[in-house]
């Protein structure tokens, strides 16, 4: 069974952040007023200005004893934070004329900003605890916005995982069941064909071991060079085969031949082989040979198509391929819609891998609730608290049951 979408079992956690969210925007509207949008932004200003004049105070004391320089640069900061505290004060004015802050939130901060030019550093902090209050607040609703866009991410990620995995349910039990016949007529298609492959392996190891002299016979009367046997002229192959034939190594393979040729001339004529004769005829040809050797890594009797020319010649000289091609020409006369109908079975295989454990009803329990989430997220619906569902399980009997048993427990 799969597990429960962990989001579910954040639904308290979500109806707790809208809730806070709806009452931080209803606090903070109530604190503005009506088209006091500058308000948080004279907050922040106000606090800076405090928290500059906090360190111009708390340091006061030190310039005393201070250096000449140390002196001058701190007198020079606080003429600055002077104008600072002017350029608010002119925009406060200017901001109520334009009516983005109230009256009554200009007179408090003036009070306030009063009270840092007495050095009151401390009742000015204490009495902008309002003002901080408010951005306290604001960067919460920040935060909570923030948090509530990453649910919501999450939960439309969800619901995209749930809706892909009820179209691959639906689309299994639209599909008809495959055709066993036609899904097992490409399947035998495919073992007839490695069949043979096999075949064609074993064959040409064959001609790869056999003695060069019988292969240059094999390739001459049969004309293995239609079929992609490695090339040799008429005048080579006569010499070749002449020259094999008189000194007697005509029953020596084309590996064999090739270990010859690694032979000093000397070891060469103790084995009764003219050196000179045999670098013409044998060594000369040492490319040939190697392709000899390699004969299952070449095109030679590809079996590439089903009338490749390759097939007529295996089943005169491979056992048991007449047969199997006989067979594999039969099945090739549906092979593509075989194919298909294999493809199709193999894709409902692999959806039904994918999907198992997967219950539909499940699914669509999951998606409702996800949707059921969004709505708690849009503020279009509320969860029901651990405390209601409580009272809603105990009824009118379990709540005259508890209203009993806190009297008994007065007596």
């Amino acid at each position: 069974m799969p597990q429960e979408n962990p989001l579910l079992a954040e639904k308290g956690e979500i109806d707790s952040l809208v809730r806070e969210r709806r009452q931080l925007e209803e606090k903070l509207s109530a604190a503005r007023g009506p088209g006091s949008e500058f308000l948080l932004e004279a907050c922040e200003g106000l606090t800076d200005l405090i928290d500059d004049f906090g360190e111009i105070s708390s340091k006061k004391g030190e310039m005393e004893y201070a250096a000449i320089d140390t002196r001058v640069k701190f007198s020079r900061k606080v003429r600055h934070k002077t104008r600072d505290v002017g350029r608010f004060e002119q925009k406060l004015v200017r901001e109520l004329d334009n009516k983005r802050i109230t009256l009554k939130h200009v007179q408090k901060m003036a009070g306030i900003i009063k009270l840092l030019k007495s050095n009151k550093v401390d009742k000015a902090r204490e009495e902008a605890g309002e003002f901080c209050q408010l951005l306290v607040m604001r960067d919460r609703l920040v935060w909570i916005s923030d948090e509530v866009s990453r649910k919501r991410a999450r939960i439309e990620r969800a619901k995209r995982g749930i809706s892909a995995q009820l179209s691959g349910l639906e689309w299994i039990e639209r599909e008809p069941e495959p055709d066993l016949e036609k899904t097992g007529g490409h399947e035998g298609r495919l073992r007839l064909r490695e069949s043979l492959l096999m075949m064609r392996l074993e064959y040409m190891r064959s001609l790869e071991t056999m003695p060069l002299g019988e292969l240059l016979g094999k390739m001459r009367d049969e004309e293995l060079g239609k079929l992609g046997f490695p090339a040799l002229s008429e005048e080579d192959m006569e010499g070749l085969s002449s020259f094999l034939h008189k000194s007697g190594l005509e029953g020596k393979s084309s590996e064999q031949l090739l270990e010859l040729a690694e032979l000093n001339p000397q070891k060469l004529r103790h084995l009764d082989v003219d050196s000179a004769c045999f670098k013409r005829e044998v060594v000369a040809r040492k490319t040939f040979l190697g392709q000899i050797m390699a004969l299952h890594s070449t095109g030679f009797l590809a079996l590439d198509s089903k009338d490749a020319p390759a097939l007529a010649y295996l089943s005169e000289h491979a056992e048991g391929a007449r047969e199997a091609i006989a067979q594999l020409v039969e099945l090739d006369k549906t092979a593509g819609e075989d194919e298909l109908e294999w493809e199709r079975m193999k894709q409902i295989e692999r959806k039904k891998a994918e999907l198992a454990g997967v219950e539909k009803t499940a699914l669509i329990g999951s998606l409702r609730e996800l949707e059921r989430l969004e709505k708690i997220l849009d503020g279009k619906e509320e969860a029901v608290r651990p405390e209601e569902e409580t009272k809603t399980e105990k009824g009118p009997l379990g709540s005259i049951l508890d209203f009993l048993k806190s009297v008994a427990g007065k007596k």
